[in-house]
């Protein structure tokens, strides 16, 4: 189990780490990482952890476009997705969805007996650590994110991860023809 904690530790921190490197371009206003932007079920989800979130998926994301169109000449997340809403207003109203959705699982976790044991703590504190050491105060800033709220952000990718099986497990397989000849597509133009 530890190793799954380590993995998920580290690929959440290498994807964040990029989206540091992607921070202070342009006159952006600072955030405040304490500010809490929704609430579940009476706890309170905090901006660092959202902006840390929304970061790692932007980096993730560029990562992607640049190897499949050979890099990013045009800013992405400034373009139209739909009627009134950018790609990078999208991705944040979608990034929130699943943090409010990882709150719920960790809540529900007891349910399906999934916790997170002493040694998974540690290595995510040892991971959150190393985070807050190898980024520059700058960085942190603009990620308005404490060592803190990547802690909690490590425990909820977690509990996220082990909550999937126990969660299938009861789920049936067996779908109607009908059903399962249904179908839709979204074309992007970019």
């Amino acid at each position: 189990m530890r190793e799954i904690v380590k993995k998920t530790a580290v690929a959440a921190l290498a994807g964040v780490m990029a989206a540091g490197m992607l921070t202070g371009c342009g006159e952006e206003e600072k955030v405040d990482g304490s500010q809490t932007v929704a609430t579940v079920n009476g706890e309170e989800i905090p901006m660092g952890i959202l902006s840390l979130a929304v970061r790692q998926s932007q980096a993730q994301a560029e990562a992607m476009y640049a190897s499949f169109m050979g890099g990013m000449d045009y800013e992405i997340w400034d373009a139209e997705a739909e009627e009134g809403k950018t790609y990078g207003e999208q991705a944040v109203e979608e990034t929130l969805e699943q943090i409010e959705l990882m709150y719920i699982l960790r809540e529900k976790a007891p349910d399906y007996e999934v916790t997170v044991t002493e040694e998974d703590e540690t290595a995510i504190s040892d991971a959150a650590a190393s985070f807050i050491e190898a980024n520059s105060e700058e960085t942190l800033e603009d990620l308005a994110v404490t060592e803190e709220q990547v802690k909690t952000y490590l425990e909820l990718q977690t509990y996220q991860a082990r909550m999937h099986d126990p969660i299938v497990a009861d789920v049936d397989t067996n779908v109607p023809d009908e059903e399962a000849q249904q179908s839709s597509f979204t074309y992007v133009s970019l």
